[in-house]
């Protein structure tokens, strides 16, 4: 919702085909401003998902054949308009996973850019990634410099992380709890 911060913070998610941003594509988006409002969408491929990929997500070729994903223009476009809905000003500040910049982010604008669809909403917003915004007190380890998320999870709720983490709704879901702990704790 609206922040101290000014922004309005939502939860991103993306799972890509891959990890190259030169050529692979998005093939699961998510956004979440809470828990009930959320938006998510898979995306017809435009490059066949790796086999590393399928293994972290389950989102096969066949599988998003099978589950009738929508054009990537048509669920980008429905992405620009759930955001543009709760962000008119663009003043936005995106949470997510350690691979949010690197990697996601950089997908997800090649994609908006294939689609002719405006990208300058992901240029000028603001991120965080929840896993390198932690001090690691924290999680009370000083040796562990590199907790992914789901490790952050575990350590904050002493809980395992939810089954189907995987999916990009859900994978919001455990970076909110995690952030909401994290600073709890702070």
């Amino acid at each position: 919702g609206a922040s101290k911060v000014d922004r309005v913070v939502l939860f991103l998610d993306i799972n890509t085909s891959g990890d190259n941003h030169k050529v692979d594509c998005p093939v699961e988006i998510a956004v979440a401003l809470d828990r009930e409002d959320r938006f998510s969408t898979l995306l017809a491929h435009t490059v066949d998902p790796s086999d590393a990929a399928v293994r972290k997500h389950g989102l096969s070729a066949d599988r998003l054949r099978e589950l009738n994903a929508p054009t990537p223009k048509e669920g980008l476009s429905r992405l620009l308009k759930f955001i543009s809905e709760r962000a008119p000003d663009e003043n936005v500040l995106f949470v997510g996973h350690e691979n949010l910049c690197s990697k996601a982010v950089p997908i997800l604008v090649k994609a908006l850019r294939e689609c002719k669809l405006p990208t300058t909403l992901f240029e000028r917003s603001t991120y965080l990634e929840v896993a390198g915004a932690l001090p690691n007190e924290v999680v009370g380890d000083k040796e562990r410099l590199d907790l992914s998320r789901n490790d952050l999870y575990e350590a904050l709720t002493k809980e395992r992380v939810p089954a189907g983490v995987s999916c990009a709704d859900y994978s919001n879901f455990a970076n909110l709890v995690v952030l909401a702990c994290s600073l709890e704790t702070m």
